[in-house]
């Protein structure tokens, strides 16, 4: 057992390096420029490292000690660096009023009040500034440079969350503008992301026919989520499905299967499979820019390529090494993506998925064998990314989807079939009559799904928001939770208590299984962090 231990923390080295690293920015937010202290050991490492044969008596764990401090020293200044911010930043003026000009790379997106946009400001000041445009002002155009009179205000104080989040973006400063000057528009690889994406976005929305869910099939798979309706994004909140609404790891995994399905006509000849490689990696890389280069994406789509490449070009591969991998480098191309609610809970669900999954699926497997393989699949799936992201919705919302459970597993599966549809209706939106079947056919599917999450979210006690037994959310989550945590943890206490009797030893080793553990800890993850939320 130990011997297993050991070689699986040899085969994910790059897992320690990532957590040092987040530790380092952590404490540079923290503590500020005392972190840096960390970077003494660094010198240590590189002497440990070079000179090892002189100093014999150092055991191994001294030098990886030193390592994963320095690399949390690293993170420290990396952190620092990116949360530095130069004289003439725009954050420095605020309350003043004066001329601004930079570039809009997004456009203006309607609100319920009017337009907002995100002013990248270029020449005298430098940051970014969340500008507020009235109803009746002209739309900005993605790519534009503008020029704007405007008085510099702090982040929106009754919106703690909305603020953080401001912050996480680089967002430091906001403005109300009653009109925006045009200077003209940037060309570039960002504006022809960005057209390609208005393309397919029109050719798709031509291709459907209710208004609502030409809304939800670009927020699904395209990333704009600016005609999303209000309400179906209350309802997926409610039903714990609110992962759909925008572009994320399922969406790409799902991308690649279908593009490789796809290309399969190539076979598997080394010529073939190489081009494949090729044409699906390429792919992958236009649709993250696409869309925008979120961190959902940007993890999703480096993590597939390397398992791609791993393939193909190594012996072995570890899923986790690779997710450790892909979070070390965005990370030291923007710390800052640390403390944004996307990069974690993205990290936290695939994480869920790799480690937790797993041992769930095998308990249930070999407790409940007449469970359907499909059905015992969603379930695992669907509680092990809930265990490992269940405490940051209760931080940042302070409510719970009570009826999580039932909702992935019954719309899941037609989730999953509307988004290959989908797939495929922005790949070939412009054949006209294979792109119309597939926009109608995603329409219908789409509405179901809707209809279906609308229901569930106005059944009674559909969110649970407080731990006490007048809150009928909380009830409900306890009733669909507890005979699941109960009945793993009973079988595997059963089974020790099973083998101390048989052992007729004094030895009370008891080595239960990992997903009875967890299984057992949901409840006290659900139950005990709602009493704070």
């Amino acid at each position: 057992m130990k011997h297993t231990t050991k070689m699986n923390s040899r085969f994910t080295p790059l897992v320690a390096l990532t957590l040092a690293l987040c530790l380092g920015i952590l404490l540079a937010g923290i503590a500020g420029s005392i972190a840096l202290v960390l970077l003494a050991a660094v010198p240590c490492t590189l002497i440990l490292h070079f000179k090892k044969e002189a100093f014999p008596s150092l055991r191994a764990g001294v030098f990886e000690l030193c390592l994963v401090l320095s690399i949390s020293g690293i993170g420290a200044a990396l952190g620092l660096s990116a949360a530095f911010l130069p004289a003439n930043h725009v954050s420095a003026a605020i309350g003043q009023e004066f001329c601004l000009q930079g570039l809009v790379a997004e456009g203006s997106v309607p609100t319920a009040r009017g337009q907002k946009a995100v002013l990248d400001v270029q020449g005298d000041y430098c940051g970014k500034v969340l500008l507020y445009l009235p109803m009746n002002a002209a739309p900005v155009a993605h790519h534009s440079e503008v020029r704007v009179v405007a008085q510099l205000q702090g982040l929106p104080q009754g919106n703690a969350g909305y603020a953080r989040y401001l912050r996480s973006q680089g967002i430091l400063a906001t403005a109300k503008v009653n009109e925006v000057e045009a200077i003209g528009r940037v060309s570039g690889i960002g504006y022809t992301l960005t057209e390609l994406r208005h393309s397919v976005s029109r050719r798709l929305e031509a291709n459907m026919i209710d208004p609502r869910m030409r809304g939800l099939a670009n927020a699904m798979f395209v990333g704009d989520r600016s005609q999303l309706a209000a309400d179906l994004r209350n309802d997926f909140s409610a039903t714990g499905l609110s992962h759909i609404l925008s572009i994320s790891g399922m969406h790409v995994t799902l991308f690649y299967m279908f593009l490789n399905f796809l290309l399969g006509f190539m076979g598997n000849r080394l010529a073939g499979r190489h081009l494949r490689t090729a044409l699906i990696l390429s792919a992958l890389v236009v649709y993250m820019g696409m869309t925008g280069f979120s961190p959902a994406v940007c993890r999703a789509v480096f993590m597939l390529s390397m398992l791609r490449l791993s393939e193909s070009f190594f012996l072995e591969k570890n899923t986790l090494n690779v997710l450790a991998l892909s979070a070390f480098i965005l990370l030291l191309v923007d710390p800052l993506l640390l403390f944004d609610l996307g990069f974690q809970l993205s990290y936290l669900a695939v994480f869920g998925l790799i480690v937790v999954a797993p041992r769930m699926e095998q308990l249930f497997e070999s407790r409940m064998p007449w469970m359907p393989g499909m059905l015992r699949s969603a379930l695992t799936m669907s509680l092990a990314a809930q265990v490992m992201t269940t405490p940051l919705v209760l931080f940042h919302f302070g409510q719970f989807p009570a009826y999580f459970l039932v909702a992935n597993l019954v719309l899941l599966p037609i989730v999953t079939v509307a988004t290959y549809l989908g797939i495929a209706a922005m790949l070939f939106c412009w054949v006209p009559v294979l792109g119309t079947a597939l926009g109608v056919s995603l329409d219908t599917l789409l509405m179901v799904v809707a209809v279906a999450s609308n229901w569930i979210a106005g059944l009674p006690g559909a969110v649970a928001t407080s731990c006490r037994l007048s809150d009928p959310g909380f009830c409900v989550l306890m009733a669909t939770l507890l005979p699941i945590a109960i009945a793993a943890a009973h079988v595997e206490v059963r089974m020790a208590y099973r083998w101390i009797c048989q052992s007729g030893k004094g030895e009370m080793e008891i080595r239960m299984q990992p997903a009875a553990i967890t299984c057992s800890a949901l409840i006290l993850a659900i139950g005990g962090i709602v009493i704070f939320a």
